[in-house]
């Protein structure tokens, strides 16, 4: 299963599917530990990262994952990634 995590300059926010229904999370409601944790719980092995705000700090949440991020400017990657998303939904 896969996940998308979008790291803000303020929030992450992070969303996946789980028996058809979207699953939300973000750091206004948790600590970033407790997403990745959530993460792990319902499954999911893939983490698709977008963002200005990921860092090398944030890989030691993620260490148990496939993280995959996206080659190219990252405000130009972010936008493409929302019209996608949008476009899914």
């Amino acid at each position: 299963m896969n996940a998308g995590i979008d790291f803000g300059s303020s929030l992450v926010k992070a969303v996946w599917m789980n028996d058809g229904q979207f699953r939300f999370s973000s750091t206004a409601d948790v600590e970033l530990e407790e997403i990745a944790k959530q993460l792990s719980d319902e499954g999911v092995k893939i983490i698709h990262i977008a963002g200005i705000g990921y860092s090398d700090a944030h890989a030691e949440y993620f260490r148990g994952f496939e993280v995959k991020t996206a080659t190219g400017d990252p405000i130009e990657n972010e936008v493409r990634l929302q019209a996608d998303g949008t476009r899914r939904l």
